[in-house]
């Protein structure tokens, strides 16, 4: 069969011929045009988020789908809850939260969200000059660290792991709350002692701080009690860890220990099954492709997409994942 061939029986047994005029928050009546936020232009979901359109585009399935950066995983479930969005690429940990109104979304449940597809897991890395002495996350105590962007996944990953140290943002010599490029940039040229990034192994802001002349950098450990500790607080965050030969990083043929969550597409009740089915028969029936257009999606599979996911599943998903069976 041709690549981006079109719909497969599966697609068909499942929904049928597509509507027309699809409804959604964002959907146009008349073009079957979708928003879908990512995160960074400098991270993993972004060029994550261009491939599913490109699925969708080179496919026949009518949708459309508009990619658009944003500060991330809390920023993304916002924008789906208010409409400004109908797809979201979302930390897990995020979604489980914006759901149940707990940790960052205090007393604002976002209800209507539904999982579509766990994609890839992600680590948290917290990348440190070399000179600045740390070897620890106890040892950001006082250091001038990034948090990532206000709002972000990563600022609530780097909220949970400083408290597993005993720390809170407080401690911190000096808190940034920047996007990934800039924490790089502010990492290069000695703004910064550390800064987090929850991604997927291989983004760009890590290379470039990793390969930058003149740059010595570490990847500081999330290992013993620990770790221990808030795998058992927060269950959806698993023990993970950042190969030796990623970046370079820990001496040679030794991977640095670390704690990932998993990316999943999300999007809300209120986006028609057609168009979630849809969604999921570009990126299955397309399988190599997919998978070929990120290094993050080499191991993407049907088991994991749907078990994975920690909400709700979206009843098009269900009912796309129960025939496939």
């Amino acid at each position: 069969m041709r690549l981006f061939s079109g719909w497969s029986a599966r697609w068909m047994a499942v929904t049928g011929l597509l509507a027309a005029g699809l409804v959604a928050g964002s959907c146009d009546a008349g073009g079957g045009r979708y928003v879908l936020v990512t995160g960074g232009q400098t991270g993993v979901y972004y060029p994550v988020g261009q491939a599913i359109a490109r699925l969708l585009h080179d496919g026949d399935s009518g949708i459309r789908m508009d990619v658009r950066p944003s500060g991330g995983s809390q920023d993304n479930a916002r924008q789906l809850g208010r409409g400004d969005a109908d797809f979201a690429l979302i930390q897990n940990d995020f979604a489980v939260h914006a759901t149940r109104g707990e940790q960052m979304f205090d007393g604002e449940p976002i209800a209507n969200l539904r999982g579509v597809a766990a994609l890839y897991p992600e680590q948290v890395h917290i990348v440190a000059r070399a000179d600045a002495g740390i070897t620890s996350v106890a040892d950001l105590a006082g250091k001038r660290v990034s948090t990532g962007d206000a709002g972000s996944g990563t600022e609530g990953n780097a909220r949970h792991i400083l408290a597993a140290y005993g720390l809170s943002e407080s401690d911190l010599g000096q808190q940034e709350r920047l996007g990934a490029a800039q924490s790089a940039d502010y990492l290069q040229d000695g703004r910064l002692d550390a800064m987090f990034f929850t991604v997927g192994v291989g983004a760009a802001a890590i290379q470039q701080v990793t390969t930058q002349p003149g740059l010595d950098v570490v990847f500081v450990p999330v290992d013993g009690e620990q770790r221990e500790a808030l795998l058992d607080q927060y269950p959806y965050y698993t023990a993970a860890a950042i190969p030796a030969d990623a970046y370079g990083a820990g001496e040679p043929g030794e991977d640095v220990p670390a704690v990932s969550v998993v990316a999943s597409l999300v999007t809300t009740a209120e986006v028609s099954e057609e168009a979630v089915a849809a969604v999921l028969s570009a990126m299955f029936d397309n399988l190599d492709a997919f998978r070929g257009s990120h290094g993050r999606l080499r191991e993407f599979n049907r088991a994991d997409a749907e078990a994975d996911l920690p909400i709700e599943l979206h009843a098009g998903a269900a009912a796309f994942y129960a025939n496939d069976e």
